[in-house]
């Protein structure tokens, strides 16, 4: 894995962006009501915007995630009336989480 900016994550290897999925299937799977949003998902594991988008779109080509309300996403054998309301990053979102800052 590349660093280039403090605390953000470049799979630049197939075992590198295999690990970043192992490691997001797991959080998904230790919690299954989870469901982040692509800016949260990047803050939680430190990922940059285009390696955040190549794992979530393989994860759910590969049938385990799915885009849910607000674009966030969520196992796809959860329903939908197991995931909780959405919560908006403040950074991605503005300072009050809805879009307004």
């Amino acid at each position: 894995m590349q660093v280039d900016q403090p605390n953000q994550v470049h799979p630049t290897s197939v075992d590198a962006f295999s690990e970043c999925v192992r490691r997001i299937r797991l959080e998904y799977t230790e919690m299954p009501g989870l469901h982040l949003s692509k800016c949260q998902a990047r803050r939680l594991w430190n990922l940059d915007s285009r390696s955040c988008d190549v794992l979530f779109e393989a994860l759910e080509a590969s049938h385990f995630l799915r885009r849910v309300a607000n674009d966030s996403y969520a196992r796809v054998d959860i329903g939908v009336d197991r995931v909780s309301t959405v919560m908006h990053c403040a950074t991605c979102h503005g300072q009050d989480g809805k879009g307004q800052a």
